[in-house]
Order: structure tokens, then C-alpha cells, then sequence
């Protein structure tokens, strides 16, 4: 009975780790990323082969994304734009550039690559806000590097400092005085003019 509740205790263990494992399959070979393929870039992670488009809980499924586990895509080059963001892609095929208006006081932000099958996150150094790309690190479906562009995703995660984010604009300091001087020599006003038409 004990030996098969160890079993038991070590193939759900073996289920576990493998199904976390799984979530992103890297490919091991040449033609993985380096981080010159966009600029600013500090670290990268790939060429990933599966699940063959980012998704948000890809990212999220392991802290292998660069130690962060609170990542949130803000940005997708083929959708809605995102005002706090503002991502913008010049593009020909398989290469361009990128901005952004911010990164909204995050401290980490993720840029993903993808084309043909594949798709690679590049970590990217917030005090940037624009670069280039290019998708010489994810492959066609012959294996290849290259392919034209399907889309670009930016991701935000880490740590948020709001006040390092879209600023807020302040109350000038003297407009309360100004409106309390306002109110007061409308008050002197009126009693002035009460007692003039008595």
C-alpha cells in the first residue's frame, strides 16, 4: 500500500512538472534570437514552436518568461490601438521599426515577434521608446529564418510605478487662493452694493 501511494505521489509530481514543461516548447537550434534582432532589446526566448501564437496565459504559464509572472498584453500590431501605448509598426516584410508612446510606469515590457509557425519575446529596456525589428529570429515553415511578419505583441509586467507613468496634471498651488480672492470680492461686492440701496 505504501509503494503505491509513492507512485501514485510521484507520477501526479511527474504530471505536474511536465504539463508546466509544456506550456512553451523553445526550439534548441541556430537560429534562435539574439537580441540585436530588435533593437533595445537586454534578453530574448526563442525560437518557440508551441503553442504556435502568443497568447497572454503562454506568458503567464512559467516564470521562465524572463522571471516575471504577472505579464499582461497591452498591444497587438494587428488590433486595436491602445492609447497608454500607442505601439506603432513601420514594416516591409521582415523588418522595420517600433514605437511607443510609454510604457505606463511598468518596469518590464516584452515585445513578441511572430511569423511563419514560430514566435519569439524579446525583454525590452523600458527607457526606449522606439527601435527596429526584424524576424530573423522565428522561422517559416521550412525551417528557415525569416518569414514575413503575421504580428507584433507588446506585453507589460513587473512592477508598476504609476507615478512614472502617464503623468497626472497637477493643481496649480494658487488657484485655490485665487478662487477664495474671487469669492471674497464678490462677497465685499454685493454687501457694498446692498447698503448703497438701502
Amino acid at each position: 500500500m505504501k509503494k503505491k501511494i509513492i507512485a501514485l505521489l510521484i507520477a501526479t509530481g511527474a504530471a505536474f512538472f511536465s504539463q508546466s514543461a509544456a506550456a512553451s516548447t523553445i526550439l534548441s537550434s541556430t537560429n534562435a534570437c539574439l537580441i540585436s534582432q530588435v533593437t533595445t532589446s537586454t534578453a530574448c526566448i526563442g525560437t518557440i514552436i508551441s503553442p504556435v501564437n502568443d497568447q497572454p496565459s503562454t506568458l503567464l504559464a512559467s516564470d521562465s518568461f524572463f522571471g516575471v509572472n504577472n505579464w499582461a498584453r497591452v498591444q497587438k500590431s494587428d488590433g486595436a490601438n491602445n492609447p497608454l501605448f500607442n505601439l506603432l509598426v513601420s514594416a516591409a516584410a521582415q523588418s522595420g521599426t517600433w514605437s511607443v508612446s510609454g510604457f505606463d510606469g511598468w518596469s518590464k515590457a516584452v515585445m513578441v515577434i511572430k511569423g511563419g509557425p514560430t514566435w519569439s519575446a524579446y525583454l525590452l529596456d523600458v527607457a526606449f521608446l522606439s527601435g527596429t525589428w526584424n524576424t530573423n529570429g522565428v522561422l517559416k515553415g521550412n525551417g528557415k529564418p525569416g518569414p514575413d511578419l503575421s504580428h507584433i505583441s507588446l506585453y507589460v509586467g513587473g512592477v508598476r510605478d504609476p507615478g512614472n507613468g502617464t503623468p497626472e496634471v497637477p493643481l496649480p498651488g494658487a488657484l485655490p487662493l485665487l478662487v477664495g480672492g474671487l469669492g471674497a470680492i464678490g462677497v465685499l461686492g454685493s454687501r457694498k452694493k446692498a447698503k448703497n440701496n438701502r
